[in-house]
């Protein structure tokens, strides 16, 4: 069993001084005064047990439309979206398939003060479905990928649009039929330069346990067909459990010790392409976060990416290095380029506490940066 997680939280006012979302060079402070200080949050979980893995994944932004004022309430907006994962591995897990549940939700709520309880207002939700695939051949330094998101169509509760109506009747703001996502194709490739295998060769442990047990079950069937008395056979029998369960702590030990004499030098090369389709006739979220009439996704977009990693200082240092193509989605306005530089580095290896096994505890750093952009992160995470 293998498992990983993470957080992270981006403050109000982080990036009040970048055009985050690519709304162009001429666009005022003026009319994203509302869009510049927002809260974002993602969370994502991974467990793997033999072939099966589990993922799931959370992004959520806040904004706030409004503050309380003259007895009227403040509204705020959250904009969610979550995705379900269940994948499994084949042939040894060099073919693993994925299929998983997309959704988003978008819901605007009343707040009276900054400590009240929210009221919610408005709630757009909708799912989609998600489908992948890995190749990853055994001892072979590449690995090719692809997923398709399919696109999601949120709409409002019922009774909840002229609630919102009543309560934003005199802001003037403008009601939102449907909130859509269009689909999304990605695909990608990975060539590993060095000694460090990329895709080991890899059999289930349990695999190897299920078999030494069958030899252990076949044996006691032969032993009562010879009538062995039943004092006998239960001292037998506790000495094969006692067989076994060494048997699977030293072949899991095995397995680890394997894993770590792996040689580290490597250098990592990383390709994708992600397809974003078009949803015409539509205004993007911020638009509509700050009113202002700003059509988006007119067509279909591409944003090429390329990326490096490498361990210059075996079992300490990890560095990586990229750039990526950022289209806007706005109309007339170009893309721009993005680089990207990270690292991370080890800090030490936790004490086992309770069923929790000792963990590589390491710092991780990164830096994107493009015209008018520029964010930066440090943070805790596991080394590998």
């Amino acid at each position: 069993m293998d498992f990983d997680f993470g957080l992270s939280l981006s403050l109000p006012g982080a990036y009040g001084n970048v055009d985050f979302f690519n709304r162009g060079p001429n666009t005022s402070r003026e009319t994203t005064g509302k869009t510049s200080q927002f809260s974002a949050i993602s969370a994502g979980f991974q467990l793997q047990i033999g072939e099966l893995g589990l993922s799931s994944t959370l992004a959520n932004e806040q904004f706030s439309l409004s503050a309380p004022a003259n007895g009227k309430p403040g509204l705020d907006l959250s904009f969610s979206r979550i995705t379900t994962q269940a994948a499994y591995g084949f042939l040894g897990n060099q073919l693993v398939l994925g299929a998983g549940l997309r959704s988003v939700a978008l819901t605007i709520n009343a707040t009276e003060s900054a400590r009240a309880a929210a009221t919610s207002l408005l709630t757009l939700s909708g799912n989609g479905a998600t489908i992948g695939a890995i190749i990853k051949p055994d001892d072979r330094p590449f690995r090719l990928s692809a997923v398709y998101r399919s696109a999601v169509t949120a709409q409002a509760t019922e009774g909840a649009s002229s609630l919102f109506a009543a309560s934003t009747a005199e802001r003037d703001y403008v009601l939102p039929s449907r909130v859509v996502a269009p689909w999304e194709l990605e695909v990608g490739a990975a060539v590993q330069l060095g000694p460090r295998p990329l895709n080991p060769s890899w059999r289930d442990p349990s695999a190897r346990q299920a078999e030494r047990r069958a030899v252990v079950d076949t044996r006691r069937k032969q032993r009562k067909q010879t009538g062995i008395s039943p004092v006998d056979e239960a001292r037998l029998e506790g000495w094969e459990d006692e067989e076994l369960a060494s048997y699977a702590a030293k072949d899991k030990e095995r397995e680890y010790t394997r894993y770590l004499n792996h040689p580290r030098k490597y250098v990592l090369l990383l390709a994708s392409a992600l397809v974003v389709g078009a949803s015409p006739n539509s205004i993007n979220l911020v638009g509509f976060v700050d009113q202002q009439m700003e059509l988006a996704g007119a067509r279909a977009t591409i944003s090429p990416r390329f990326g490096v990693e490498a361990e210059p200082i075996a079992n300490l240092a990890k560095v990586r290095a990229g750039t990526y193509y950022e289209p806007s989605r706005f109309e007339g306005v170009a893309g721009r380029q993005h680089f990207t530089l990270g690292g991370d580095l080890f800090l030490f290896t936790s004490p086992k506490i309770a069923f929790i096994p000792p963990l590589p505890i390491a710092a991780v750093g990164f830096v994107d940066v493009a015209p008018r952009y520029q964010n930066f992160g440090l943070f805790v995470g596991f080394w590998k």
